[in-house]
């Protein structure tokens, strides 16, 4: 980085500029919305928006809302859904050594999720015919009365 200044006074122009390093870190809060109601241990990557150099480490910050926060030093954030609403984990990175006390705080709000939530569904094939399951019976906050899916082998299946 190259710093220059000058003045229409100075009589000596060949002080006025320096090159060295510098480390810019900016922290740019997070959102990690939709997230299931009351899970616990969900985790969000914080990192990916934030402009930091190489081997810049992360820490948890003062003031996290959520239950159970922690932040990995690559910016991992884990911590427990509410059962409804939202809650926050606090966040600080800092640069890495010799500039480690170069750092920018940010924080990550978690919003309980308040549209589908969906998990995933299997089911054992019939041999003779379609087989027939509910997609949404496994879902949390979904009508047990649910959407069907048929689904039918595509090649006879071998006998076991």
């Amino acid at each position: 980085m190259t710093a220059t200044t000058g003045a229409s006074n100075d009589n000596n122009p060949a002080n006025n500029s320096d090159t060295g390093a510098a480390s810019i870190i900016d922290a740019v809060d997070d959102t990690a919305v939709n997230q299931p109601a009351g899970a616990t241990a969900a985790t969000h990557d914080v990192s990916g928006n934030d402009q930091v150099p190489a081997g810049s480490v992360f820490a948890l910050g003062a003031g996290s809302t959520c239950a159970n926060p922690a932040l990995g030093p690559t910016g991992l954030a884990t911590f427990d859904v509410p059962a409804s609403g939202s809650c926050t984990v606090a966040y600080q990175v800092c640069a890495p050594a010799p500039n480690q006390a170069v750092c920018d705080i940010a924080v990550l709000t978690v919003s309980a999720g308040t549209g589908p939530q969906a998990r995933d569904d299997s089911a054992a094939l019939a041999a003779s015919g379609p087989t027939t399951l509910s997609v949404l019976a496994n879902d949390p906050g979904q009508a047990q009365a649910a959407p069907a899916a048929s689904c039918w082998p595509t090649r006879p299946l071998a006998p076991r």
